[in-house]
């Protein structure tokens, strides 16, 4: 079995172009062919290999390598999702390191979704739970809310890949107060994202986003139904959320 620690070697070799380097090595004359074409397989091209035995075990069907972008199909839901080389829990790197991703708040929305009319993903980062649902629920009319201009552009390139339906993206978050915030972001953890620097990191990066709330966008949002379930994480903002959504 592929452990963890080969499985985030692979992808640490995508991320720093190792293999590019190995090449780059024998191509200037610094090492010969039998050695390039020895370390080749034996650091690179095994790997791919073991990633692959190693898929049976988890949900991911397929990882497809194209030029500058890795996508994974999901086996049980058949979502494909842009693999971020920076972040160390997004979706699909958590399915392979751990064989599914949240398997019990998965679950409770997988037995949800078919009776689902309108949900507000809140804090929806990549799109995991907005494609989860319309997987399943095609008809369901789903607004995704991510405030941080980075993870907004990827869950619009996976909204956009796996052809959906009725998910209608929205680049501002939600909470108590309408206006403009600071959030705290580093590329290493995405969904960490926060008003407070959670992880207290020196180096977070630092985006100006928009926040309104759930009050005032009524009127800017045509919901032909009553809002029938709500994903919110917003990393420990949830009161805030609720409280904006209180007429005043």
């Amino acid at each position: 079995m592929l452990g963890i620690d080969n499985i985030n070697s692979f992808f640490f070799f995508l991320i720093n172009n190792n293999f590019c380097e190995l090449k780059t090595q024998y191509a200037a004359g610094r090492i010969e062919k039998s050695e390039f074409i020895s370390k080749a397989h034996q650091e690179f091209h095994s790997i791919l290999f073991d990633l692959s035995d190693e898929l049976a075990n988890t949900d991911i069907a397929a990882i497809e390598l194209t030029e500058n972008k890795v996508c994974m199909l999901t086996r049980l839901d058949g979502i494909r999702i842009i693999v971020d080389n920076a972040d160390h829990r997004t979706a699909p790197i958590e399915i392979l390191n751990f064989n599914a991703y949240e398997p019990e708040l998965g679950s409770v929305i997988r037995s949800l979704a078919p009776f689902m009319n309108t949900m507000f993903d809140i804090g929806a980062n990549i799109g995991w739970y907005s494609l989860l649902v319309q997987k399943i629920n095609p008809s369901a009319v789903i607004h995704a809310f991510e405030p941080i201009p980075v993870t907004f552009q990827r869950l619009k390139d996976n909204i956009d890949l796996n052809n959906t339906l009725n998910v209608y993206l929205h680049n501002y978050g939600l909470s108590s107060n309408s206006g403009t915030f600071p959030f705290y972001y580093y590329p290493e953890g995405t969904g960490n994202a926060s008003l407070q620097n959670l992880a207290n990191r020196d180096d977070a990066q630092v985006f100006e986003c928009a926040l309104m709330t759930l009050s005032s966008i009524q009127n800017e949002l045509i919901i032909n139904e009553a809002i029938d379930f709500i994903k919110c994480d917003v990393e420990g903002n949830e009161l805030f959320v609720i409280q904006g959504g209180i007429n005043r």
